[in-house]
């Protein structure tokens, strides 16, 4: 009997755990600037994007003098590009465009994650590759760190 008021007392509290607090559980951004997209690239600079329900986001740009292609860095749900930057500044010295992409919440950007509408996550890329003609012009790589 104890052992079934137990069982069922952890199985409530697990599924309001995970319907309502997953969110905070899973992404763990902060604003910290860990470095500056100019310590990795001279030619880097900050792409700026207004989202259609109007959210700034900022992404980094390492451009390459000949790009082969460009990679799309996805940095995973913790921190900011600017602490896992290094993964992937090397790439433009070596022939690729890099578009580190920021997160609504992450960084400097404004705005808050959400797992329950991921659509938002990913949009603003497809945004970003529309104003930015250089970033379609080469053939396209998307890298994701967990």
């Amino acid at each position: 009997m104890k052992t079934k008021l137990i069982f069922h007392i952890l199985l409530v509290c697990s599924i309001a755990f995970f319907t309502t607090g997953c969110t905070n559980f899973f992404f763990q951004p902060n604003h910290i600037v860990y470095s500056s997209p100019s310590t990795w690239n001279k030619n880097a600079r900050i792409i700026q994007v207004t989202t259609k329900d109007g959210t700034k986001l900022a992404h980094w740009f390492f451009p390459s003098s000949n790009p082969k292609g460009t990679v799309f860095f996805l940095h995973g749900n913790a921190q900011n590009v600017s602490s896992h930057v290094r993964n992937v500044a090397w790439l433009a010295d070596h022939g690729y465009n890099v578009l580190l992409f920021e997160y609504r919440g992450f960084g400097q950007n404004l705005g808050e994650p959400d797992l329950k509408k991921p659509w938002r996550i990913l949009s603003p890329l497809s945004e970003t590759s529309k104003r930015y003609p250089i970033l379609r012009e080469n053939l396209l790589f998307y890298l994701a760190k967990a």
